[in-house]
């Protein structure tokens, strides 16, 4: 992630679609705070993917 805003680059990949049901869970729970503040990098991936209209869609359905 260093220097890209997807976990493999540039673009959106199914990685990253992979990932966002993972962290849709862990959103959900006591730790996800005291989890990604160690990890501000992947804190700033969760909050501009899960903005991505189609991924708002897939979380809200």
């Amino acid at each position: 992630m260093v220097g890209s805003p997807y976990l493999l680059g540039n673009q959106f990949t199914i990685a990253d679609f992979y990932v966002i049901f993972v962290f849709a869970y862990l959103s959900q729970t006591p730790e996800f705070e005291k989890i990604t503040a160690q990890t501000p990098k992947v804190r700033t991936w969760w909050e501009q993917t899960s903005q991505i209209p189609n991924v708002k869609k897939v979380l809200a359905g």
